[in-house]
């Protein structure tokens, strides 16, 4: 009998149980297998047909067929025994012939014919290129599946095919349509421009290498307001941030913390001695009006509407005599009107000039450049430097609207914590090693 050892159960839960009980064998053979076609070649089952065989160009000889080859001719011409199973095993024909027939022809022959033309590539002959031709098929193939875009597609010779002065050019499109010719269209964005500055602006004559004396002056009277704004801005934060708070001592400040939370709170009333209870508002009595009031109130609610069209009919007569002050209101009114329109026209150009808020940050203009009067030489060569055409650039792009604001990135690193390692330290002496016998 023969022993049959049980299969062992393992557990596969973690990474190291299953690497450990699972055979990979097989998939070792595989990968060596193909690691080593790699470095050889590609195998000959892989290989195509022209690259294993080669037709020879000879002469063909006549060859002598011995009876074995004829034998296997004849069996090759024969119908495969497979087919054997439906062919019919007695002398009587079918009773309805038509059923088993399609297109005059029986279901063998038809099963034959297509088992031939499936196994038709065998015996036909493989066609032989050269290096050179196969070269230029392969040009062929790629040249082919190029897309060659050679046609501009913003012309609009296509509009001008359909003739007409009087056609319109939504007409011309709609006529081009039905022959699956359209008319791009550009984008809105290359139509418009993102500001109406110039791409580059002409700069200040006092910032020439030997300007005149009052371009010079101009200069600096700007460069001085400027700083005078920056200044103006820094005292007004330090006086409503810091300026507005007085200093005081902890003491004063717990007193008046106290003092502002006891605001409201009021001392408790003696409680009365009597128990009786009292009610803020008095009793409501439900008391009918009797019919003189009714009377009177109705007199009254008629007065009162005769009161109102009076009042009317007052109105519209001082409306038509004070048609004279109603013009002039409705003239100061339109006045009016007009002066908002041109300070919103006005604000619209002084907006084109200005740079849009496109991001989070605002734009911020450069430092004016210019040269202290000790430092003009008149002369290109021994003159003071002053500013970078890198940096005007981009910010004119930014004042331009072509790109967002932004400002100049300083990435800290982090810090490193330094310490030692408790199996690192060297107290080991004292916690490791053996005290030393005395």
């Amino acid at each position: 009998m023969v022993h049959v050892q049980k299969k062992k159960r393992v557990s596969k839960k973690s990474k190291l149980s299953w690497r450990k009980h699972v055979d990979i064998t097989d998939l070792e053979h595989y990968l060596e297998d193909k690691w080593l076609q790699e470095r050889l070649g590609t195998p000959a089952t892989e290989k195509s047909n022209e690259e294993l065989f080669l037709v020879d160009a000879t002469p063909e000889t006549k060859k002598v067929v011995t009876s074995k080859q004829k034998r296997r001719l004849l069996l090759r011409e024969k119908a495969p025994k497979c087919f054997s199973i439906l062919q019919p095993h007695s002398a009587v024909p079918a009773p309805m012939t038509k059923k088993n027939q399609k297109n005059g022809k029986t279901t063998l022959e038809s099963l034959i014919e297509k088992k031939l033309k499936k196994h038709a590539h065998k015996f036909q002959k493989i066609p032989t290129y050269s290096r050179g031709k196969v070269r230029r098929l392969s040009k062929l193939k790629s040249e082919q599946r190029k897309v060659s875009f050679n046609s501009n597609v913003w012309n609009c010779e296509a509009l001008n095919q359909v003739e007409g002065e009087w056609i319109k050019d939504d007409t011309k499109e709609h006529t081009l349509h039905g022959t699956s010719q359209y008319r791009k269209s550009a984008p809105q964005s290359i139509l418009t421009r993102p500001s109406i500055l110039p791409s580059i602006e002409i700069p200040h004559p006092g910032t020439s290498y030997n300007p005149d004396f009052k371009d010079h002056q101009k200069l600096l009277e700007e460069v001085a307001k400027r700083e005078e704004k920056i200044m103006k801005d820094e005292r007004h934060l330090e006086r409503v941030t810091t300026g507005m708070f007085s200093k005081v001592t902890e003491s004063e400040r717990d007193n008046n913390w106290l003092v502002e939370m006891s605001q409201g709170l009021q001392k408790e009333e003696a409680e009365n001695s009597d128990n009786e209870y009292k009610s803020i508002n008095p009793p409501v009595k439900n008391k009918k009006k009797d019919l003189k009031q009714r009377r009177k109130q109705r007199e009254h609610s008629k007065l009162l509407s005769a009161i109102q069209m009076a009042k009317k009919a007052k109105k519209k007569i001082t409306d038509i005599h004070n048609l004279r002050n109603m013009m002039q209101e409705i003239k100061k009114q339109t006045d009016k009107a007009e002066i908002l329109k041109s300070k919103r026209l006005k604000k619209k150009e002084y907006t084109q000039l200005e740079p849009k808020r496109l991001a989070r940050r605002k734009f911020e203009s450069e430092e004016i450049e210019f040269n202290a009067p000790r430092d003009i030489s008149g002369n290109l060569r021994t003159v003071k430097k002053e500013g970078s055409i890198l940096l005007d650039r981009f910010k004119s792009f930014e004042r331009r609207n072509i790109l967002r604001p932004s400002s100049k990135s300083n990435s800290k690193k982090g810090k490193f914590k330094k310490f030692t390692k408790s199996d690192h330290k060297d107290d080991w002496k004292t916690t490791v090693a053996r005290p030393s016998l005395s």
